[in-house]
């Protein structure tokens, strides 16, 4: 199982159908528009906000064996916010 806070697999078509073509090969499950808001360690569950445009508080609860969580890109927001040349 994928989930991506994204409303596609990645953001740059070339690795995103390189991406998609694994996931078609391993039959993994991809979910969209999911930001991962907590994680229960005790349990091995995460919870899932769901992204979408219907404005709900709907969570989303994920049982898993292994979790990888990437945040995001910090770097990047600061120098695209940054006002030096």
């Amino acid at each position: 199982m994928f989930n991506t806070s994204l409303d596609k697999i990645f953001g740059v078509k070339k690795y995103a159908d390189a991406l998609s073509k694994i996931v078609n090969e391993r039959e993994i499950k991809l979910n969209f528009k999911r930001n991962l808001f907590a994680i229960k360690p005790d349990s091995k569950e995460a919870v899932f906000e769901v992204l979408d445009d219907s404005k709900s508080d709907e969570k989303l609860l994920e049982t898993y064996q292994v979790g990888l969580a990437r945040v995001p890109n910090i770097t990047a927001i600061i120098i695209q916010s940054s006002k030096d040349p």
